[in-house]
């Protein structure tokens, strides 16, 4: 009788027989209800704001009355059909989300590690630890908490970290990514690895770093990733099964950065009482060389020593795989190492007035550069140290450059009138040059002007052409150090070694003059009318870092 229904008397509805059939069907039947409530239904429940299905039923059911739908299931019907017959991998998918579906219901491709040998291909990534140290805030005069970055390079196939470095206080950029792959590379005794995989962070496909830099109508190319003759390649961006360097952070969270009494926990809800305690006193905190020196301690002393059930390594410990890697490359000299860790600038310079070009609001000179003059070069950065080295399009080195340094336009001291009779003399010197060379091409004849609008008529010099001033070279080079590559740095921002150490490894490179940063003193002779980029910026940052022990010396053998 409950099938069949009743009328408002209470006489049961007796047309209505075809209710009393078995409903029992083997196969998926029809939904109930209007399917204009299923799309509404469905709206409400698979997405990831996770409704409970009774309130989703709820609002569903609201909308279809507005819309003047009567046939309705009951929230029963609604979820016997969920449970039995609607798909549950959508569902969750749906529910929960893209990452937790690509984890946990999406398959994997299964990769064959065997012919990887360690030291062949690195992943490289950034971390952010869990547990703070301390720096200090010049502007407030006192010490700060700051979660620090970790920017490792991580071999595929020992899961060793041959090269890393840690910052306080800022997003890590390219600048650390270079700095870290340079550890890594002379971790493997300047062995340069095959293979480089990357995510698609802007830092990491930075142009200049993998991304190449063309200046001749794409006839070369340039970047640090060709010249070190590695391959790179772009793996899924937060997808740990894309990049096994991710679950290794995994490691560094459980094994280090909980270990501290301040560690903060990976999500708000899973912060220790005790940790806002440290956040608001950071004098309790360890400075950021402490961390740094105990994570170099447990890097050596644990994770690399501990005997993984990984697949790809076999079973054995980081450091014993890394132990065993074979003579995949050659390794580097240290000249052609430092020379491959110069980075190209995205535009090309003109070479102008001096044998100088302008580059991150500085004017760079060198006598070599003055076969080029009026030409367009290629400008390379030594983002270490803030140097800047002249090439050809093509990408043959022509010169290191130093800056011009700037004289007080009302000088007092001897050092000042010193400065200023040493520029003028340089440049005197440089008008000499230009006229010397000029006469030689004309044989020893000048052009004598008789009278405005008379014919031009040569003169023969009875002297013999004017020699170039004595102890001045006559292509523009001048003998001097060259610099060495920069100390391996883990948890520094840029080496900071002093002066450069002489390379002689190529007899070419003897003919390098020192570099010279000249006056560091944040002036301008005249406006610079081309954009600054992140290179220009990063090596006025440099020289700002480095102003008050990079020094100042004025060529006066022109």
């Amino acid at each position: 009788m409950r099938r069949l229904g009743k009328h408002k008397n209470g006489r049961p509805k007796w047309d209505n027989d075809a209710a009393l059939a078995d409903r029992y069907c083997a196969t998926v039947r029809e939904r109930e209800g209007d399917p204009h409530f299923w799309q509404l239904f469905s709206g409400f429940y698979l997405n990831e704001n996770r409704l409970a299905l009774a309130e989703a039923y709820r609002l569903a059911k609201m909308g279809a009355r507005r819309a003047g739908i009567d046939e309705l299931p009951t929230v029963h019907q609604v979820r016997y059909w969920m449970k039995n017959h609607a798909d549950p991998a959508a569902v969750l998918a749906a529910r929960m989300g893209r990452k937790w579906a690509e984890d946990n219901i999406v398959g994997y491709v299964l990769r064959d590690w065997s012919a990887i040998q360690p030291g062949e291909m690195l992943y490289g990534d950034h971390h952010q630890f869990d547990a703070p140290c301390r720096v200090w805030d010049e502007a407030a005069g006192k010490w700060r908490a700051v979660r620090p970055w970790l920017t490792a390079w991580m071999d595929a196939k020992s899961h060793y970290f041959p090269g890393w470095i840690i910052r306080a206080g800022e997003h890590p950029d390219s600048l650390a990514i270079e700095d870290a792959l340079l550890n890594a590379v002379r971790e493997n005794d300047n062995r340069p690895p095959v293979v480089l995989a990357i995510d698609n962070g802007k830092d990491y496909v930075s142009a200049g770093f993998v991304t190449p830099v063309s200046l001749d109508n794409g006839q070369t190319e340039h970047s640090i990733c060709l010249e070190l003759g590695c391959r790179h390649t772009n793996a899924l961006p937060y997808n740990a099964r894309s990049k096994t360097i991710e679950r290794e952070f995994r490691t560094v969270c459980e094994q280090f950065a909980k270990l501290w009494p301040a560690y903060l926990g990976n999500r708000p809800q899973n912060r220790p009482a005790r940790a806002q305690d440290y956040w608001q006193h950071p004098e309790k905190l360890p400075s950021l060389q402490q961390y740094c020196e105990a994570f170099a301690t447990w890097l050596q002393q644990v994770y690399h020593q501990q005997a993984t059930d990984s697949r790809v390594t076999g079973g054995a410990a980081p450091a014993a795989a890394w132990a065993e890697r074979p003579e995949i490359r050659a390794p580097l000299a240290d000249d052609k190492l430092f020379f491959a860790f110069l980075k190209p600038v995205g535009q090309p310079r003109t070479v102008g007035r001096g044998a100088a070009i302008r580059f991150a609001n500085h004017i760079w000179e060198s006598p070599k550069l003055w076969p080029h003059f009026g030409k367009k070069i290629m400008v390379k950065v030594d983002r270490f140290r803030g140097r800047v080295y002249a090439f050809t399009l093509d990408g043959k080195l022509i010169a290191p450059l130093e800056t011009r340094g700037m004289i007080p336009s009302l000088v007092h001291s001897d050092d000042e009138r010193r400065l200023l009779a040493d520029a003028m003399s340089k440049y005197r010197k440089q008008m000499t040059r230009a006229r010397t060379i000029a006469r030689d091409m004309t044989g020893s004849r000048t052009i004598r002007v008789i009278q405005p609008g008379d014919r031009l008529e040569l003169d023969q010099v009875a002297t013999a052409p004017q020699q170039l001033p004595q102890g001045a070279p006559a292509h523009g080079t001048h003998p001097g150090d060259v610099p060495s590559l920069p100390p391996s740095t883990p948890h520094r921002q840029a080496a900071d070694t002093g002066a450069p150490l002489p390379i002689t490894k190529d007899e070419d490179l003897a003919e390098f003059g020192r570099i010279v940063l000249g006056d560091a003193r944040n002036r301008n002779e005249e406006d610079d009318t081309q954009d600054i980029d992140d290179d220009e910026l990063a090596i006025m940052s440099a020289i700002i870092h480095q102003e008050g022990r990079l020094h100042a010396e004025h060529e006066t053998d022109w």
